[in-house]
């Protein structure tokens, strides 16, 4: 980020001393997963202007294996991540949770 960002004089978002911060590498790696998301969307709809639709499919189906995170200049920081909505609807481990909080927070009391 200084070689090739603030010692050019493009590092307007954070000041120089910033960068490698716990904020700054937590904003980068948003950032990060928000252009891959955009990329697992074209790749599967097309290389274009995709909807907001497409890039949560992208959220939704990304695939980050090691090799990549490294490439990407992210080793040191993410581990390997796939994502999935497969799982969305997992049962509660206690009967009736469908009734509300209420129901939990009487569960939880009992308990």
């Amino acid at each position: 980020m200084i070689k090739y960002l603030y010692d050019k004089g493009k590092g307007t978002a954070a000041n120089k001393s910033e960068v490698g911060s716990v904020l700054y590498n937590r904003g980068m790696i948003s950032a990060m997963l928000s252009v891959e998301a955009i990329k697992a969307a074209q790749a599967k709809y097309g290389k274009r202007v995709v909807t907001g639709e497409e890039v949560r499919w992208g959220a939704e189906n990304l695939s980050l294996d090691a090799a990549k995170i490294k490439a990407l200049g992210f080793g040191d920081m993410v581990q390997p991540l796939k994502t999935s909505c497969s799982d969305h609807e997992r049962r509660a481990p206690w009967p009736r949770a469908h009734l509300g909080r209420q129901a939990v927070e009487l569960h939880v009391r009992l308990v």
